[in-house]
């Protein structure tokens, strides 16, 4: 699991954040600042999880846990005000390779979430890969969730509204908007009946909705 901070100084009306869920699943985007008084806005930004609260040892150099997570947010000696919490990618889907039941899998999946909640998380991306569990196991989860799940283009044709296309905020008397696409990533698949829209047509079509 990968952990950033980034800061972001805003002086735009309307500013847009993408999160991308799937592919480089680490991704964020920076908004040109003007040379006018700025607030900074903050962003502790996690992705690849594969369904884990701690790393998994494979390497001397990880950063991750859920636990890294919490002291890393808690010791910030800044107020948290002005500060979004997100997560992307691979967050409920197991590294290639795991075996688990699918008991263990939902516990597990349950588990994580809890965490997440108790974060305080702002929103979490969806990916491809965590559409794999099926449509009754992430209905449980949005259900649980005290957070937005996010897909500006990800559809399921059961479902009208499982996942929010977009989440505005105010802060700092400036507006942001969260938008999270999801893309299908090398040997990844969609779990029966998703379907993913064209990423682009799928943000300009809620850029519109938003802004008019």
């Amino acid at each position: 699991m990968r952990i950033e901070v980034k800061r972001l100084y805003f002086a735009l009306a309307v500013g847009v954040v993408m999160q991308l869920a799937g592919g480089c699943a680490s991704s964020s985007n920076r908004i040109p600042a003007s040379s006018g008084s700025v607030e900074p806005i903050r962003f502790l930004y996690a992705g690849n999880r594969h369904l884990e609260m701690e790393v998994c040892g494979c390497s001397i150099s990880q950063l991750g846990g859920i636990d890294r997570e919490a002291n890393l947010k808690a010791g910030m000696s800044e107020s948290l005000a002005g500060l979004f919490h997100l997560s992307a990618g691979r967050t409920f889907y197991p590294r290639a390779g795991t075996k688990l039941r699918p008991r263990h899998l939902q516990t597990k999946r349950e588990m994580l979430l809890d965490a997440l909640n108790e974060l305080g998380l702002f929103s979490l991306g969806v990916s491809a890969a965590d559409t794999e569990m099926g449509l009754l196991e992430m209905r449980k989860l949005v259900a649980r969730a005290q957070f937005p799940f996010l897909s500006t283009n990800l559809t399921h044709g059961e479902v009208k509204s499982l996942f929010r296309k977009s989440q505005m905020v105010s802060i700092h008397g400036k507006k942001i908007l969260f938008l999270s696409v999801t893309t299908l990533a090398k040997g990844e698949k969609l779990g029966a009946g998703f379907k993913l829209d064209s990423p682009s047509n799928a943000i300009q079509k809620e850029l519109k909705a938003q802004t008019d």
